[in-house]
């Protein structure tokens, strides 16, 4: 990843075409790997994990370091919660859940998720889900950290995943060109709605259920970014290759998709 982190916020009127859309609000943290990040916008927080064994909660409106801790162990991944009062952090041994207060982490749970690689927290902040070396993917209460819900079905490494906007539903892709989705109330995967692609190599996924059908958006390794709906493609474009996990996000009810490459951000309707 980048040496440098930063946060651009968009301005409210549109642009010209001679000027900068975005306006840098916070960058640097002093690292130069960035292994892991997650923001939230309900408190201007956002979580960065570096190479050299440390997680820091950082305000990105104050520009200050909330808190700092070392974890003695490598990081593979973190994940805050959207109340900006859990911190998720996944590590080799196991995934571990912190309370954030000011200047320091306090411990709240730890679950036994080996080589926890991602790690996310649902949009009401109710759930939490872990994958690790298994490709199991465990759903867990947020509060009462109760195990939920247990997902098999992938074979290869699962790259990405992401609660549906009402949290009944989830998707989830895999380096083996899958993407499913499953019903968290049943705890079954939804095999009607399934696409796998053995030729793919899914990086990132997107759930886009707000026009009341279960679809998802998808990005593979070679650029395509795909609109996947009852088990098939329904639209298809290509963009730039990305790295085997990148970023994808939905805006606008589902209207615009926003990617990244090595360079820049791209932005496509």
């Amino acid at each position: 990843m980048s040496e440098w982190v930063s946060f651009k916020r968009a301005s409210c009127n549109p642009p010209r075409k001679d000027t900068d859309p975005f306006s840098l609000i916070a960058g640097g943290v002093g690292n130069p790997n960035i292994v892991s990040m997650d923001a939230i916008e309900y408190v201007p927080l956002m979580a960065v994990a570096t190479g050299d064994q440390f997680v820091r909660v950082v305000n990105y409106e104050s520009r200050s370091c909330v808190v700092a801790k070392n974890m003695v162990d490598d990081i593979m991944c973190c994940a805050l919660h959207p109340s900006g009062t859990i911190l998720a952090v996944g590590l080799h041994e196991k995934l571990q859940l912190f309370s954030i207060a000011q200047d320091e982490l306090g411990d709240l749970a730890s679950f036994g998720v080996k080589k926890c690689h991602l790690a996310r927290f649902s949009s009401g902040g109710g759930m939490l889900a872990a994958v690790g070396r298994s490709n199991t993917i465990y759903i867990y209460h947020a509060f009462n950290f109760t195990q939920l819900v247990v997902l098999k079905g992938h074979v290869s490494v699962v790259t990405s995943m992401c609660f549906s906007p009402d949290e009944r539903n989830f998707v989830s892709v895999g380096a083996g060109g899958s993407v499913y989705f499953w019903d968290l109330i049943a705890s079954r995967r939804l095999a009607d709605s399934e696409y796998v692609d053995k030729r793919a190599l899914y990086a990132s996924a997107a759930f886009g259920g707000h026009n009341g059908r279960i679809s998802a958006v998808v990005r593979a390794a070679d650029g395509r970014i795909q609109h996947v709906m009852q088990g098939k493609v329904e639209y298809e474009v290509a963009g730039p290759k990305c790295a085997d996990r990148s970023s994808l996000a939905l805006l606008g009810d589902d209207r615009v998709v926003l990617i990244t490459d090595d360079k820049a951000c791209k932005e496509a309707n």
